[in-house]
């Protein structure tokens, strides 16, 4: 297992990745670390044919913390997220999952190539190409944003009350 916390980010002290999972009957081996919040880290692990998921694992000062109610809290995670997705969405990240680890409990999504929103802004910012073609790439970005958060809203009668750059993903 490595150990994380402050290196993606997080005052607590650390979380344990697992250097390999299995998930839907295929094997899954760490590759790195992507990010981390308040309530967890993203990393990304590959299968021998190179898919890629992304684990979230959530992140506790006193791992011994980690108990039936954090359970049921990242369950009830999972479930909403597909409730968000329903039949699916290409502007909703697809939640693939959860995992169960000893007495950890990970969740799965898809792997957003692109990475976040604010990261692809930023490149967008700094690309050799002309201040038109610049705006008209945040506008596509921003298009799709906007029509995941339709999807939420209005197709799945949710909200989303963390509405952030780095809360979106792109894809390709």
């Amino acid at each position: 297992l490595k150990q994380a916390g402050r290196a993606a980010g997080n005052a607590n002290p650390t979380v344990e990745i697992p250097q390999s999972i299995e998930f839907k009957g295929k094997t899954y081996d760490y590759d790195k670390l992507l990010g981390g919040g308040g309530d967890g880290i993203a990393f990304l692990m590959k299968d021998k044919e190179g898919n890629k998921i992304v684990v979230k694992a959530p992140v506790y000062g006193d791992l011994k913390a980690f108990n039936e109610e954090v359970n049921t809290t990242i369950k009830s995670e999972v479930k909403t997220h597909l409730s968000a997705m329903g039949d699916g969405n290409d502007n909703v990240l697809e939640m693939k999952g959860m995992i169960r680890n000893k007495d950890k409990i990970f969740t799965v999504t898809e792997f957003a190539k692109g990475g976040e929103l604010n990261d692809v802004v930023d490149l967008v910012k700094k690309a050799p190409i002309s201040d038109e073609n610049k705006d008209l790439l945040k506008l596509i970005m921003m298009k799709d944003a906007v029509q995941g958060l339709q999807h939420v809203q209005t197709e799945r009668n949710m909200s989303h009350y963390d509405v952030k750059p780095k809360n979106f993903f792109v894809g390709e």
